[in-house]
């Protein structure tokens, strides 16, 4: 018998670890909620616009959501007995992984519309005249 510790302390552990990286997995995900800023609703009266318009977070919420996405795809592959192994459920691990790659997935489609939609509106606001520098009396 080796140096293992009793089976409830053990199981502490793992619910611990198995909460910890979901936390870290659900903090790290949804840059482009957290960070993309919308275009006005009716920017055609602005002179000057605070959006996003870089796509840094829906890439990063892509790559995240294909990361998951292969995880999930593996964990789904892997049989029974190698989760068993280390204490933890497959069903568990997979609708964990498939609910992050939802999140990302969201994120994404929702930064790279965003994003567009400020790119959008910032090439349309440098197109026209500006209102004020512009006017002239009538005559």
């Amino acid at each position: 018998m080796g140096n293992h510790p009793p089976p409830m302390q053990a199981f502490h552990r793992r619910v611990a670890h198995v909460v910890l990286a979901s936390l870290l997995a659900l903090t790290a995900s949804g840059c482009s909620f957290a960070f993309v800023e919308r275009a006005p609703a009716q920017p055609t009266t602005l002179r000057y616009l605070d959006c996003t318009a870089n796509r840094t977070a829906p890439v990063l919420d892509t790559i995240g959501a294909g990361f998951y996405g292969v995880s999930t795809a593996i964990a789904v592959s892997v049989g029974e007995e190698r989760f068993e192994q280390y204490g933890v459920s497959k069903l568990a691990t997979v609708a964990l992984n498939l609910a992050i790659t939802a999140l990302f997935s969201a994120s994404a489609i929702h930064g790279y519309r965003e994003t567009a939609r400020c790119a959008d509106a910032k090439r349309n606001l440098s197109g026209r005249a500006d209102p004020v520098t512009d006017w002239s009396p009538p005559l």
